[in-house]
């Protein structure tokens, strides 16, 4: 039986965590901790978190790459015809925008099970349950203050 209004515990997104790791998806996920397949999405969605490459000088290629006409933003710049060929560019660049992986825009919207993680050029964005559990709480404690 399906258990519409209550919130989700922590061991039910640990199950979500782990479901998703083993690229199960959102409808059987949600009949192993009894909820609807939609109140998984909206949990995945509501609470991924982005993961940041190792190396923090390192940034996603920018989405606008492909249009990208600046110049001489860096003094490296001189040797080379345009900045989006300079990789010192990416942190001068006003109009930079991080490139998001096609991926997220569907389900699971998380790259937790993803096979090309080691060579992906893009931010990761992944769900972990216990960042999940304490990000809901403090939304419910922000949500009380003032509240006698």
């Amino acid at each position: 039986m399906k258990d519409y209004h209550k919130h989700l515990s922590l061991s039910q997104r640990i199950i979500i965590e782990q479901g998703l790791n083993e690229r199960k998806t959102f409808s059987a996920i949600a009949i192993s901790i009894g909820k609807d397949p939609t109140t998984i999405s909206k949990e995945v969605r509501k609470h991924r978190t982005i993961k940041h490459h190792r190396n923090p000088n390192k940034k996603p290629a920018c989405a606008h790459w492909k249009s990208c006409q600046n110049k001489y933003l860096c003094s490296d710049c001189y040797s080379v015809k345009l900045c989006k060929d300079c990789s010192k560019c990416r942190f001068q660049c006003t109009l930079y925008k991080p490139k998001e992986c096609g991926r997220l825009n569907k389900s699971p919207y998380v790259c937790n099970s993803c096979g090309s993680l080691c060579s992906c050029p893009h931010f990761r964005w992944t769900y972990v349950a216990k960042y999940a559990d304490d990000s809901y709480h403090q939304l419910l404690r922000s949500s009380r203050e003032g509240i006698n």
